[in-house]
């Protein structure tokens, strides 16, 4: 990849997850930027609705005993709601 397509990615990622925000609200609470912690669950549930929502919108067909299973929740129950940021401290003892 090159280093133009790199930057790019890189922003387009920090605009669309709001990273920017997250940042900024840290500095404000006097957080050290080394000590943000960013759940990846809801970014690796919104890829794989949009990987399954694809695939189903050309018709591929989901195979196997377990296949409505995840196809049913991931095309149509569950939805990422990336404007709204849940701040949430997390204290280590």
């Amino acid at each position: 990849m090159k280093d133009k397509d790199k930057l790019k990615l890189l922003n387009q990622i920090k605009n669309e997850l709001g990273f920017d925000l997250i940042t900024a609200y840290a500095k404000e609470g006097r957080y050290p930027t080394k000590q943000i912690y960013v759940n990846l669950i809801p970014i690796y549930i919104s890829a794989v609705c949009k990987v399954f929502k694809v695939l189903s919108d050309q018709g591929i067909e989901f195979i196997g005993f377990d296949a409505n299973a995840y196809k049913e929740p991931f095309t149509n129950e569950l939805e990422v709601d990336f404007s709204s940021i849940n701040y949430t401290p997390i204290r280590i003892f």
